[in-house]
């Protein structure tokens, strides 16, 4: 079982959030990806040893399955996803972006890459 985290008045359970967070991602959820973070789920957090913002990239280039993937993809950075991180084949999220074969995709990572570059 999970240690519980009291704080405050509310009660985290930061390894749940994570799993529901890694679930979220892996569903394309934009919306719970969100709610998540904002109760504490790590934007960081990995499946398999690779960061969430990772494999919801991959998921977008290689599937190109876009809309709902690539909102994820914006509140995981909204949320403060780390998009330097790299995968476990030492790509990250805007190089799974930018090699994608759809112009949507590819673009979004460039609009992405230009907010990371602002912030």
């Amino acid at each position: 079982m999970e240690e519980t985290v009291l704080s405050g008045d509310k009660i985290e359970l930061l390894p749940e959030l994570d799993q529901l967070l890694r679930n979220a991602v892996h569903e394309a959820r934009p919306e719970a990806v969100r709610e998540l973070i904002n109760m504490g789920a790590d934007a960081d957090c990995c499946v398999a040893g690779n960061p969430v913002v990772c494999v919801a990239a991959m998921a977008a280039a290689v599937f190109n399955d876009n809309k709902d993937r690539l909102a994820v993809i914006d509140a995981l950075a909204e949320g403060g996803a780390d998009l330097s991180l790299e995968d476990s084949s030492g790509r990250t999220a805007l190089d799974w972006l930018s090699g994608s074969e759809s112009e949507e995709i590819v673009k979004f990572g460039r609009k992405l890459k230009a907010a990371k570059k602002k912030r």
